[in-house]
């Protein structure tokens, strides 16, 4: 010490970098492995299957998306509707409505467009965006504002 100032050796600082230095290390291994798992999604998806459970030796049993989507839709529109169950949902939804479509109806109408939805809609647009696209970002835009969506 040198008057009111402390001196730290470089031994001392790198000491203290070290458990950083290890983070850092266990984070770029998580991220190579996410990077990995996304890759075997897409994969996965692009064949047009999904992942409905496992088999006896614990190995992936798919189905065709087209098999599974009205289930889904069908979740997809309970939740909805069971989202609504009180005043303060519908008035989520409402609000939500107003946000994203300009009014409070047009949401209602997503049931309907849901339920049109074809397993040949979802690969297109999965096709779109993540595997031709960053695989990043999407937005959910009426066929006119589609050029006006910039990432």
């Amino acid at each position: 010490m040198f008057g009111n100032k402390r001196y730290v050796t470089e031994e001392q600082v790198a000491e203290r970098l070290q458990p950083l230095e290890d983070r850092m290390a266990q984070l770029e291994k998580v991220i190579e492995s996410q990077a990995l798992v996304l890759d075997e999604a897409r994969g996965i998806m692009e064949r047009g299957v999904v992942i409905s459970g496992r088999d006896a030796d614990g190995q992936y049993v798919f189905e065709p998306l087209e098999d599974r989507l009205e289930g889904y839709i069908n979740s997809y529109i309970n939740r909805k509707f069971a989202s609504q169950a009180t005043t303060g949902g519908i008035a989520g939804r409402m609000c939500a409505s107003l946000l994203q479509f300009g009014d409070v109806f047009s949401a209602d109408a997503l049931t309907g467009i849901a339920q049109k939805t074809t397993a040949e809609d979802i690969l297109r647009v999965f096709k779109k965006y993540w595997v031709d696209g960053s695989s990043r970002w999407f937005a959910v835009v009426s066929p006119e504002d589609e050029e006006r969506i910039k990432f």
